[in-house]
């Protein structure tokens, strides 16, 4: 599983998407590219320990944020970043939602060009129904869009989250 697509790839992963989930039959005629995808996701113990794993980091996340401990949610969303391959569909919405966490934890930090990088790497995942139904999460590109240094990402970020929600 390559977890460092570029934007072709992701943008070549959205037409294939888009003309699978159209075609005849999804469920029985599922592309290459996504039988590469499922081949990545866990199963068995790894499945199990991954859920408990993804859903600790994440509420781990919240508290860091509710309780203004961002150096708590930093950790919890690297982590989730790390250990995306356990999660259930790895290199899709469980990353983008873990960069667009560590980015806001960034922001929150003044740590505006990490945050920025994590708004560029956030968008280079596989779709899914998750992300091509309700899109890429805007939390983190609302908050740096109005920000100089940050227009290159925002612009690009917006650009793929028109793609993903019409994929």
């Amino acid at each position: 599983m390559n977890s460092d697509l570029s934007r072709n790839e992701v943008l070549n992963l959205l037409i294939i998407y888009n003309n699978w989930m159209n075609g005849p039959d999804p469920i029985n005629n599922k592309p290459e590219e996504f039988k590469r995808w499922d081949k990545n996701t866990p199963n068995g113990i790894k499945f199990a320990f991954g859920t408990v794993l993804h859903l600790f980091l994440w509420f781990m996340t919240i508290i860091g944020f509710m309780l203004r401990m961002n150096s708590l949610a930093i950790w919890a969303s690297k982590a989730s970043v790390r250990y995306d391959h356990l999660w259930w569909e790895p290199v899709s919405c469980g990353l983008n939602n873990a960069y667009t966490y560590l980015g806001i934890g960034y922001f929150k930090t003044g740590k505006i060009q990490d945050a920025i990088e994590c708004l560029e790497k956030s968008w280079l995942v596989y779709p899914c129904p998750h992300n091509s139904t309700y899109g890429l999460k805007l939390n983190l590109y609302k908050k740096l869009r109005d920000y100089p240094e940050a227009e290159m990402a925002a612009t690009e970020y917006y650009y793929m989250w028109k793609k993903f929600k019409g994929a």
